[in-house]
């Protein structure tokens, strides 16, 4: 996975992304939302992705690593 493979969602509101992802753990009114991508991955390695809202738009994608 790679940070093109996110770009769709930039620009898309909230309401979009729970549409397109879900909801998640997320609270509403938060400007960092973050989803989990894979939960099993090689040496037992997940991939998050975090999303920074501005205006209530998605402006900036991020994937992590979690160990």
């Amino acid at each position: 996975m790679k940070i093109e493979d996110y770009e769709f969602l930039l620009g898309r509101t909230k309401k979009e992304i729970i549409l397109q992802l879900g909801i998640e753990s997320n609270y509403y009114p938060k400007d960092i939302w973050s989803y989990i991508l894979s939960r099993k991955r090689w040496f037992l390695i997940n991939r998050k992705v975090i999303l920074t809202f501005k205006n209530h738009k998605v402006y900036k994608i991020e994937l992590t690593d979690i160990i």
